[in-house]
């Protein structure tokens, strides 16, 4: 931003391996966010414009929000050969898809 020439994203993705693993993309207002990703992940969705302290979680009262936010982050994630975000399984799977590519 501010950068003459600069490509404007659809979307800004993140993710970490610490502590579980944690994901999060933030498209427009919203922010999606995975937590617990090796084990139990559960999708929240915050709208920033309203919420900017992330208080309020509506993942249950915009489903098509979360789809299409899951969509983008499936399709920013790019597996490691030296750590996985994922389970074994859901790496695994992750893996097999990469490789059809």
């Amino acid at each position: 931003m501010g950068e003459q020439g600069q490509v404007e994203h659809d979307y800004l993705y993140w993710e970490f391996y610490e502590q579980g693993g944690k994901q999060a993309i933030r498209k427009g207002k919203w922010k999606g966010v995975v937590l617990n990703t090796k084990s139990a992940p559960v999708f929240e969705l915050y709208d920033l414009e309203a919420d900017p302290s992330e208080t309020t979680d509506l993942a249950q009262q915009h489903p098509e929000i979360v789809e299409q936010l899951k969509s983008a982050m499936q399709e920013a994630h790019t597996d490691s050969e030296l750590v996985s975000l994922f389970s074994k399984a859901k790496a695994k799977r992750g893996n097999q898809k990469n490789k059809a590519r």
